[in-house]
């Protein structure tokens, strides 16, 4: 049995080794009832007729689409033995984006406690790939060690719900990406004087935060982007020049269109400078904006 199941597992994956390269993927899970699934996929060059995205594992994924930035593409979806398949006819051949979109049941409930199991098989050379997952409002993640994996999460908040987020880079053909959460309710805030101290306690840090901002900004704590540009790479400096002569922020697909770099390569600098605290980049309607994250001060050269 486990030999029949090997030999299905490599008929599937052998046509799917020669694929497009996918220059990055990203990946954003909201948990619900049903969880929806988004995946974004920018592709630097098509070198085959159709391409492929595959839903691995025993999830049944429903309303499983894609589009461009012209509509809706035509796929078909495949039964395969380690999942579903979603054959589309591209549009474009360089430079692309396609967002692939499902929903599916990935969560179980185990009392009060609900756990999430996502596997992500990597069957095309991928040079990044992040995996954003979003709890549904008015929970939290599970105290304690082993409440999630990979442990090199970045755990943050959108304001009203939190979100576990990994970026994996230099990914090889033929790995497997297991990704694993158990959160629950947050009852405590259905207290109402919680609620109250709660709201307290973010206008303090919030007053703090300004204060902290305004003290630094007034006796030079706070580096400006200048202070720091000598040390940067001459790619890492052209991504930065484009953005300060566009005001202060630029879409990604412009900043890739105006520089001699491939578009892999601007979704690894702004991903580096965004490290740095240099720049902050965020999705407005379909497309990526990069924003400078300090004062530019007095750059020279």
């Amino acid at each position: 049995m486990r030999r029949l199941t090997l030999i299905l597992i490599l008929l599937a994956i052998v046509p799917l080794v020669s694929a497009t390269e996918v220059a990055s993927e990203e990946v954003k899970i909201e948990l619900g009832e049903p969880d929806k699934v988004s995946v974004e996929r920018h592709y630097d060059s098509i070198t085959t007729e159709r391409i492929s995205y595959l839903v691995m594992g025993r999830y049944n994924p429903q309303n499983l689409t894609a589009m461009d930035d012209q509509g809706e593409l035509d796929c078909e979806v495949e039964s395969l033995a380690i999942g579903s398949e979603l054959l589309c006819n591209p549009r474009h051949e360089s430079n692309y984006t396609v967002e692939i979109s499902y929903i599916a049941d990935f969560s179980e409930k185990n009392g009060e406690e609900r756990s999430l199991s996502f596997l992500n098989r990597v069957f095309a050379p991928t040079d990044e790939v992040a995996v954003r997952v979003v709890l549904p409002e008015g929970y939290g993640v599970v105290e304690g060690e082993g409440s999630y994996s990979p442990t090199n999460a970045s755990v943050g908040s959108s304001g009203r719900k939190i979100f576990l987020q990994w970026r994996n880079r230099n990914v090889s053909i033929g790995d497997t990406l297991r990704y694993n959460v158990n959160y629950e309710s947050l009852s405590v805030f259905e207290s109402l004087a919680l609620r109250q101290l709660t709201f307290i306690l973010a206008i303090s840090l919030i007053a703090m935060g300004f204060l902290v901002v305004y003290l630094r900004r007034k006796y030079g704590g706070e580096k400006t982007i200048a202070s720091v540009f000598p040390v940067l790479k001459e790619d890492e400096k052209d991504v930065l020049r484009y953005i300060i002569e566009n005001e202060g922020e630029a879409e990604q697909r412009a900043i890739v269109d105006n520089l001699d770099y491939s578009k892999a390569k601007i979704s690894r600098l702004i991903s580096d400078l965004e490290d740095r605290k240099l720049v902050i980049k965020e999705k407005r309607g379909r497309v990526n904006v990069v924003e400078l994250a300090r004062d530019v001060g007095d750059i020279e050269g």
